[in-house]
């Protein structure tokens, strides 16, 4: 009689630490918010940073990501909601005080969670400080976002 043991390989820390961080893809970011970014996310998640805009032809960027990062320039259409679905989003974080771009009820259906900068973590920053709080705000979002995994 032949007994084959199996032993369990216990997977390397940096299988759970890919598991535990957010993907993610900014689009239109324009160079004054490029450093505060990367500088804000610290490497604490996989952030693609482009200057493209969101649209239909640049979708292709968010597969397989778990969140996309938007400005208030990129409006998002609930034909565009469907595409991210498609593409495996399930997270919306908004560099703007409003989400008026996004149309949330075609967010909800589609099962995509939104998030943006709350006004009152504004208050009191000089313009200057603006894109590094907001980038803050970003990275804020997708910590959350990562802890209800």
């Amino acid at each position: 009689m032949l007994i084959a043991l199996t032993f369990l390989r216990t997977p390397s820390p940096y299988f759970w630490y890919k598991i535990l961080k957010m993907s993610a893809v900014a689009y239109s970011v324009d160079p004054p918010m490029k450093e505060p970014l990367a500088i804000a996310y610290r490497k604490k998640h996989e952030i693609t940073l482009i200057a493209n805009s969101l649209g239909p032809g640049t979708v292709c960027y968010a597969e397989g990501k778990n969140a996309v990062i938007v400005f208030s320039e990129d409006v998002i259409t609930a034909d565009l909601l469907n595409l991210l679905a498609e593409a495996g989003v399930k997270y919306i974080a908004s560099c703007s005080v409003n989400r008026s771009h996004i149309d949330q009820l075609a967010a909800a259906q589609c099962n995509i969670r939104l998030g943006n900068v709350p006004t009152a973590s504004l208050i009191g920053f000089l313009e200057s400080e603006r894109p590094m709080t907001i980038a803050l705000e970003m990275i804020n979002n997708l910590d959350k976002w990562q802890a209800d995994r």
